[in-house]
């Protein structure tokens, strides 16, 4: 263990990751789920598509100045800070337009990248206070940290399973067109370069509503866990890799050093077809997929 890390500045190691993957999976669940949805329930004007192209403007911007932030608020009050965003950004989806979705898209960017920052000094300062409750060898670190990290990212991939699965649910129990459903194209064989996609009709605004607030209340379970249960962070005490005053300009040259670097100028190509990948898992694909549920329910 770091002899410059205090005893003040452990946390409970196990607590604190059951806290945080808890926490994160109520959050996800709720995001991952209206994030796949986007695209069907406001394919309006694509106001779906432009609010997530949005949120990831934003998010790539807000990892600038993430830091900043954490030194600024703290980790716990960046995490609450986040979670309010995406609370916000549910309930801008209650009245979904560009005057809501962008601006509530926009913060919810910002609180993504604080959100990954501390969550990422979180499992850290758990693997480290798990070490020193231990009294294992700081050669350890990074076996611990693969430890913890997979217990939350259990949790956190598991967001994309239950948020898909209470959407369905939910969205089972709306009505749809009877003239519609006769002469539906479903799912791969829809086309709409061809012509033949069906318009399908919008779930009840009703089951709409009862959706959003289902994911509201997940939303409010997460942000009540952490802020009574995930104990503060000391960020001294875990920030031993990177100066004590660094700045955004520092932040910002640092990463743009990293974008002409030939490691990088090899692996954009894969990020880029990552990056269409999936965007066009959470925009097109559903929005096909929407097509196939009123078949199914008829039958």
């Amino acid at each position: 263990m770091d002899d410059a890390m205090e005893e003040a500045a452990l946390v409970p190691p196990w607590k604190t990751c059951v806290v945080l993957s808890m926490s994160y999976f109520f959050i996800y669940t709720a995001f991952e789920s209206i994030q796949n949805l986007q695209s069907s329930l406001n394919h309006e004007d694509g106001l779906g598509v432009a609010s997530l192209a949005i949120t990831y403007s934003s998010m790539m911007i807000g990892t600038f100045i993430g830091p900043v932030s954490v030194r600024a608020v703290g980790p716990k009050n960046l995490i609450l800070v986040g979670f309010f965003f995406h609370l916000l950004y549910i309930l801008a989806n209650f009245r979904p337009s560009y005057a809501t979705l962008v601006p509530s898209s926009i913060l919810l960017g910002f609180g993504i990248s604080g959100l990954a920052m501390s969550m990422g000094l979180y499992l850290t300062a758990s693997s480290k206070s798990f070490l020193f409750y231990s009294a294992l060898s700081t050669s350890r670190l990074h076996g611990v940290l693969s430890m913890f990290n997979g217990f939350f990212y259990s949790c956190f991939t598991g967001t994309h399973i239950s948020g898909n699965f209470i959407s369905s649910m939910i969205l089972f129990s709306s009505s749809y067109n009877e003239t519609i459903l006769e002469d539906n194209v479903c799912g791969a064989a829809v086309c709409a370069a061809s012509g033949n996609a069906t318009v399908i009709d919008d779930p009840d605004q009703k089951v709409v509503f009862t959706l959003l607030g289902v994911f509201a209340a997940f939303n409010l379970t997460g942000t009540v866990l952490t802020a009574l249960c995930l104990p503060r962070l000391h960020v001294a005490a875990y920030q031993t890799d990177s100066p004590k005053h660094q700045n955004v300009c520092a932040n910002l040259s640092g990463c743009c050093k990293k974008f002409i670097s030939w490691k990088f100028v090899i692996l954009a190509p894969l990020f880029t077809a990552q990056a269409m990948a999936v965007m066009t898992m959470y925009t097109g694909y559903t929005k096909v997929s929407e097509s196939c549920v009123g078949c199914l329910q008829d039958k």
